[in-house]
């Protein structure tokens, strides 16, 4: 593994004396040492331990990486952009060196125990990955996933300055509601960074360094490191740097390896909706903290689109929304569950934000229903998604809409109206009057249906339904008055306007 001069200044023996001089590479470009000897052709991604006085008094390349001991190099080393580290404590050249291949040796192989955890394919488990970066940098570390819940989060047992145990805890837990908010309005600014950063975010005073997690194409979390054990080292952001690319390519492998096992929740929901009496575990896991609720959904992939396979994307969305949403398939559609936390409404959510821009990605839409919390009534709120989704559905095609969501409350009036003309279509549910208003219009090019939709809409307010059809006063009551004789119906009577609104609602449905 190669290093860089922060890394082994922090790991060399606390007694020895060091001074920095040259510009900062925090990059880890550096190669095994050679101990110099006069006449050495020099690297660039070499580093060279050396006594001082055997050097060129020129340095033949910019940019070169020296271990010095004893005394300073040549001035034209440290003003011509070399990167020296001085040793000036009583050591030997062989000590020195000797140290730091010792460092090299202990980066091997904390390499090597990454490189091989990851490639494991029968014992994998990204709980051992996180504990090896932990290990190493001396801090615990926590993973979000897109919807802000805590997917990992590790704990350091020590002994005064040393670990003697690290925790990896893989339940899903919700921050609290305060914590969720800062962590929200942080995420809101930050999760479009691609490179790690310090979090504008610090809790109780702990700053955190931060890596995006990016799988699938799609922002997925967050895997941060805090100095809650430690203050941070110059070399912890390269080290981490480092531990995070391992830490993307395991979590990817984390989310695929999903695909094998169905997760506790899944097996749960997929009871559920099979009349399968529940168990202990299962019934804990779709019980409702205070203040949380349910939404269920139903997908579809859109026309005329290249969407994802719907086995890979039922997966992608509960390992994405672990522990927020709970998707199976069933009779060849995706079915799920959503949880919201107290502080979310189908209005207003983050969890639904992530599943919305998911949703775009890969070229899909949802029905949603209602808000609920007795999972028992699980089935009438998927009949609620799947009406709503078919609407959607049929708007897509009609008007090529980009929407993704498209909730039951939107259509829940048109469902009432669709269940209640029963086995009459709707035209023999007209009253008379109503029937000879229809014919008038279509006799004399009138627009009295119209009128009388806006008037009723109006709450029979002259003024406000003049202005909205462009009538003067005196026309609209002309027009009126003529409406009346038709209809021959008392529109002061709210049971006669009710009646008169639901046909005017089936007749532009007809039409």
């Amino acid at each position: 593994m190669k290093l860089n001069l922060d890394i082994i200044s922090d790991n060399l023996p606390e007694s020895y004396q060091l001074e920095r001089f040259g510009r900062e590479n925090r990059s880890l470009s550096l190669k095994r040492p050679l101990l110099y000897e006069v006449g050495y052709e020099f690297e660039n991604d070499r580093l060279y331990v050396a006594r001082a006085d055997t050097l060129p008094k020129t340095p033949p390349k910019r940019g070169l990486s020296v271990v010095c001991v004893d005394i300073r190099p040549p001035q034209e080393w440290m003003s011509n952009g070399c990167n020296i580290l001085l040793i000036t404590s009583a050591q030997s050249l062989f000590t020195v060196f000797n140290e730091i291949i010792k460092i090299y040796d202990k980066f091997d192989e904390w390499e090597n125990s990454l490189r091989n955890e990851l490639e494991s394919d029968v014992d994998f488990d990204i709980k051992n990955i996180l504990k090896i970066g932990i290990r190493m940098l001396g801090n615990p570390m926590s993973v979000i996933n897109g919807t802000m819940l805590v997917i990992l989060q590790s704990d350091i047992v020590v002994d005064g300055e040393n670990v003697i145990d690290i925790v990896v805890d893989d339940e899903p837990t919700s921050p609290s509601v305060e914590t969720s908010e800062m962590i929200k309005n942080a995420c809101q600014l930050e999760r479009s960074l691609t490179v790690p950063f310090i979090s504008s975010l610090s809790i109780d005073g702990t700053r955190s360094y931060c890596n995006n997690l990016y799988t699938f194409g799609h922002f997925s979390g967050c895997i941060s490191l805090s100095e809650r054990h430690r203050p941070f080292r110059d070399s912890d952001f390269s080290l981490a740097n480092y531990f995070f690319d391992y830490f993307q390519k395991a979590f990817v492998k984390y989310l695929q390896r999903m695909r094998a096992f169905e997760l506790p929740g899944i097996v749960a929901f997929k009871n559920l909706l099979n009349n399968v009496p529940l168990g202990v575990r299962e019934q804990k896991i779709l019980t409702l903290d205070e203040g949380e609720h349910w939404i269920s959904f139903e997908l579809r992939q859109k026309k005329s689109k290249k969407y994802f396979p719907i086995n890979y994307m039922c997966t992608a969305l509960s390992a994405l929304m672990s522990g927020s949403v709970y998707s199976v398939i069933k009779d060849d559609t995706i079915l799920g569950l959503i949880k919201l936390s107290r502080v979310e409404t189908a209005q207003n959510s983050e969890t639904l934000n992530f599943f919305q821009e998911f949703l775009s990605k890969m070229e899909y839409i949802a029905g949603l229903s209602d808000e609920f919390t007795n999972i028992r009534r699980i089935n009438t709120y998927l009949q609620q998604a799947n009406y709503a989704v078919e609407n959607g559905e049929r708007i897509c095609v009609q008007t090529s809409e980009e929407n993704q969501l498209y909730h039951f409350s939107n259509y829940a009036l048109e469902y009432m109206m669709s269940q209640s003309t029963g086995k009459f279509s709707a035209e023999y549910l007209y009253p008379k009057g109503f029937r000879k208003l229809i014919k008038y219009d279509m006799n004399r090019s009138t627009d009295y249906v119209e009128t009388l939709d806006t008037y009723l809409k109006n709450e029979m307010r002259p003024t406000k339904t003049a202005d909205e059809l462009f009538l003067h006063r005196s026309s609209l009551s002309k027009r009126l008055k003529k409406i009346s004789k038709l209809l021959d119906a008392d529109l002061d009577d709210p049971d006669v306007r009710l009646y008169l609104r639901i046909c005017l609602y089936l007749f532009r449905k007809d039409k």
